[in-house]
């Protein structure tokens, strides 16, 4: 087998696991009620209050998992004022630090800010292209305030994503 068929398959696996994201915690942090965001992902556990949400999605046209900020009271966008999302996935006892979702702006998003942030699936440790199951846990700084918010992947059901 050629390694791009081999690359591709590998990429395939990889969306058909993030396919199945069921909200969980992450340290801490109080479990959420699985629930689905504007753009048919499941949105993260935040560990603190915020007046927005975060919705974990595959972008498979784009070849990209895509993190969505949007209002808790209308799903509309919610540019937040950072360049970038720290992650950190958790799968098989094992940690993968030091992953970043890149500010994606929409073109209604202010100069500085996103409500969109994407990771390339070609950026994602091997090893989590075939995980059945993973955490993931995002952060940013606002100031001297950190928000962080998790979500825990298993693959037990399928999803419609809607991206913009």
């Amino acid at each position: 087998m050629s390694t791009n068929v081999s690359r591709l398959l590998s990429i395939c696996a990889l969306v058909i696991v993030v396919f199945g994201i069921q909200s969980g915690c992450w340290q801490n942090e109080e479990p959420a009620v699985m629930s689905h965001g504007p753009h048919g992902g499941h949105s993260l556990n935040s560990s603190s209050p915020t007046n927005y949400l975060m919705e974990f999605t595959v972008d498979q046209s784009r070849r990209k998992i895509v993190i969505y900020t949007y209002q808790k009271l209308d799903d509309s966008p919610f540019p937040i004022p950072v360049k970038r999302l720290n992650a950190e996935f958790k799968s098989s006892g094992k940690t993968y630090p030091n992953l970043t979702f890149a500010a994606d702006p929409r073109r209604s998003d202010p100069q500085g800010s996103s409500s969109r942030f994407s990771l390339d699936l070609s950026a994602l440790p091997q090893q989590l292209m075939t995980a059945s199951q993973f955490s993931i846990k995002v952060s940013y700084a606002l100031g001297d305030v950190t928000i962080s918010a998790s979500l825990e992947h298993n693959n037990n059901h399928g999803h419609n994503y809607d991206h913009d």
